[in-house]
């Protein structure tokens, strides 16, 4: 089953940064945005979500994540608390943010829908590894909310 979060985004500027934060409430200056996620696969403290944003703001999968699900990216290092010290032996200190756009569908001229999906990148393949999920199966999910468990 899959979830959505609804949650006003507003950009504000910190330490020179432009950045977005989360708001409970809407306010003068913020833009809603939505994302539907749900559930894939779990490894201890982190699991792997299918997110489809819905509204396309700045930075909104990284913030949704991390304020309304509290549960940041793994490597986000502008909107999380950075990794977990139990994962630095696994990943690296630096490790990069595991955001992945795995499926892109979009209508083309003649309102044709085009779809294009990427391989995970290498950082994500080794992790994925790392915490034993099956690299292949996964590929093989259709990360869309039509195909949701």
């Amino acid at each position: 089953a899959y979830r959505f979060i609804r949650m006003p985004l507003k950009r504000i500027t910190k330490g020179g940064t432009d950045m977005r934060v989360g708001l409970t409430e809407f306010e003068e200056g913020a833009e809603m945005a939505i994302t539907d996620y749900y559930t894939l696969a779990f490894a201890g403290d982190l699991c792997l979500m299918g997110l489809e944003p819905i509204t396309g703001k700045t930075h909104q999968l990284r913030v949704h994540c991390a304020t309304a699900l509290n549960a940041p990216i793994l490597g986000d290092t502008k909107y999380g608390e950075g990794m977990l010290e139990q994962y630095w032996n696994l990943l690296g200190e630096t490790s990069p943010l595991h955001l992945h756009a795995r499926n892109l569908q979009f209508f083309g001229a003649g309102k044709q829908l085009i779809s294009v999906t990427a391989p995970l990148p290498p950082h994500m393949n080794h992790t994925f590894k790392s915490l034993g999920w099956n690299v292949s199966e996964i590929e093989k999910t259709q990360l869309s909310l039509s195909n949701a468990p």
